[in-house]
């Protein structure tokens, strides 16, 4: 008797995978079965724990279209291989090309239960097999397989209830709570996953509710650890410098927990950090100095001999300790790279470049770019060196900072390479899909790209001259703070708070356009620039009257009650009206 077509197309591919398997445990099922093979993976001739299931159709003319080879499966055989809690693949082999194609059954199963939740109703579904498939590449096929392990594991979980495989020991507490502690940690870990994640892809508000969330639980734990770090550097430091209370909190804590838990590394790491926060806390302090001091001698503003001393003296204390943190910050990362911590010293380096970068793209404003650029050149050895290091690891999570950076650094020597270094950047975050970096490196293109004419000194300040007062001082709030709050100390902060509240004092001339304010000049008021540091005075022009004091906007109130409400010639501006400092300049020049 002549044995069928398809019995031997079968036995073709059976023969075929007898041959693709064959350093692999390879047994042929009965019929009957629904399933022809069952596999064992071997690594190096040692059985492992990864065991699959084949079923084997083979056929003559075999139906391609675009990337996908179709073919109609019965729905029961489905529905069989879902109930399984091992992977099952479904195989077209094409006796012609001698090729098979594969697909994970279970997977697709559960994304048809997403598309068509009733698909269990039809007698056959269409599988699409990606031609890409192909069961002579056993790398890839491996790899899926292992992954449909932990897939199918997570899948069952999910579906089952809290107690499954819990029943025996319901009722012992210190069992339940043993178990209760390691799902709590697998949750917390995928959650700092899922915060590392959301950054990377520029999600980052979520992100960092997901570090809060952990951060919330107090753990005192490595886990916990984590979230504090990772809160830490998902901070722009350069932004919240002025208001740096939190983050030392979260360094302190840090430190703590570190030394509380023997942890080397992240107390090593927390060290750093708090460290850098002083550091660029006194870099943007010498900064404001720095320009303070050029606008001064711009606009030909005459210093009292006090605070040129003064101001002297400040920046000589500031250079010296900037000199001093830097050498413990680099004894820090020096540290780090003994104790073998090689990638992470890197990470610490970058920090380190960013603050630079702040302090000289600030000074390219105010100093000539020639003389930045070869103050930078002793530099390039240094960079060239790192760059050397950098490409060696070959560490995605290296590379992309150190081109952000480094290519920042580069603007200042030499703005080719800087291009070369942040379009490499670009690339690379578009290949791992780091949404956060991508944004970031096309942003610097663009900047160093554009032909960017700021406007000269004498056009800023006209401009400034027509803002409303509550615009200009709102940008100069934090830095005046931080210079303020390092003279007078951490008690000051009532003090700077009413200076920088009158400063637009808008609300009192509106009130009358006979009123206007006396400022007392003091060395803190042309040390900070803020006229309305210390007492003042309110005046009325026309009856002369003239009241001493600090808060000039809260006291404005009394100062109504005692000289206004009786007043008969009282003369409000229009309720769009503002100050400006052109309008200060004026009323003092007319009294």
């Amino acid at each position: 008797m002549k044995k069928p077509r398809i019995h031997a197309v079968d036995s073709l591919a059976v023969a075929y995978m007898k041959e693709i398997f064959s350093e692999w445990v390879f047994n042929e099922l009965p019929e009957d079965y629904s399933l022809d093979l069952i596999i064992q993976i071997t690594e190096e001739e040692i059985l492992t724990k990864h065991i699959f299931f084949i079923q084997s159709k083979g056929t003559d003319s075999i139906d391609i279209s675009g990337d996908f080879v179709n073919y109609n499966i019965k729905t029961k055989y489905l529905k069989f291989y879902e109930i399984l809690h091992i992977p099952v693949f479904v195989v077209r082999f094409d006796t012609v090309e001698r090729v098979g194609y594969w697909i994970n059954s279970q997977k697709f199963i559960r994304d048809l239960n997403n598309k068509k939740p009733d698909w269990r109703n039809q007698k056959n579904i269409r599988l699409k097999i990606p031609v890409t498939n192909r069961l002579d590449d056993l790398t890839t096929l491996k790899n899926e397989i292992i992954n449909s392990f932990n897939e199918m594991i997570v899948d069952f979980i999910s579906k089952s209830d809290w107690f499954l495989g819990k029943e025996s020991f319901l009722n012992d507490l210190e069992k339940m709570e043993e178990i209760n502690e390691r799902e709590e940690i697998r949750l917390i870990r995928q959650k700092l996953h899922l915060s590392q994640s959301s950054i990377q892809q520029n999600l980052r508000e979520k992100g960092v509710q997901y570090l809060v969330e952990i951060y919330s639980l107090k753990k005192h734990n490595i886990e916990h650890l984590q979230a504090i770090y990772m809160l830490i550097v998902s901070k722009n430091i350069l932004q919240v410098v002025l208001q740096p209370h939190n983050l030392y909190e979260l360094c302190k804590e840090g430190i703590e927990i570190s030394q509380e838990l023997n942890h080397d590394y992240f107390l090593l790491l927390f060290s750093f950090y708090e460290k850098l926060l002083k550091f660029t806390e006194n870099v943007s302090l010498n900064l404001l100095l720095i320009g303070h001091r050029h606008i001064s001698t711009q606009q030909n503003i005459k210093l009292s001999d006090v605070v040129i001393s003064y101001l002297k003296y400040v920046s000589l204390n500031l250079e010296i300790s900037l000199v001093s943190q830097r050498d413990e910050i680099f004894g820090d990362i020096k540290e780090m790279i003994n104790k073998g911590y090689h990638s992470e010293s890197l990470i610490l380096i970058f920090a380190m470049i960013m603050v630079e970068n702040h302090k000289l793209s600030v000074l390219s404003q105010v100093v000539e770019e020639e003389i930045i650029t070869n103050s930078m050149k002793g530099r390039i050895t240094f960079l060239k060196k790192l760059e050397e290091i950098v490409l060696e690891l070959n560490d995605v999570t290296i590379l992309l900072p150190f081109y952000h950076h480094v290519g920042g650094q580069y603007e200042f020597i030499d703005k080719e390479k800087s291009r070369y270094f942040y379009n490499v950047g670009l690339e690379l975050s578009k290949t791992q899909n780091k949404g956060f970096y991508i944004g970031h490196f096309e942003y610097l293109i663009r900047e160093l790209d554009s032909e960017i004419n700021y406007p000269s000194l004498q056009e800023v300040s006209e401009q400034i001259q027509s803002l409303p007062l509550k615009d200009v001082i709102e940008p100069l709030k934090t830095p005046t703070k931080l210079l303020l709050r390092n003279i007078l100390g951490e008690d000051s902060e009532n003090f700077i708070e009413v200076a920088l509240t009158d400063f637009d004092a808008t609300d009192i001339y509106k009130y009358c356009k006979s009123l206007w304010i006396k400022y007392i000049g003091s060395p803190l008021s042309q040390i900070s620039g803020l006229r309305s540091v210390g007492f003042k005075f309110i005046n009325c022009k026309r009856f002369s009257y003239s009241f001493r004091t600090l808060y000039a906007l809260r006291d404005f109130e009394f100062f109504k009650i005692s000289y206004c409400n009786s007043c008969k010639f009282r003369e409000p501006r229009d309720s769009e009206w503002f100050a400006t400092i052109s309008f200060l300049k004026k009323i003092e020049e007319e009294n």
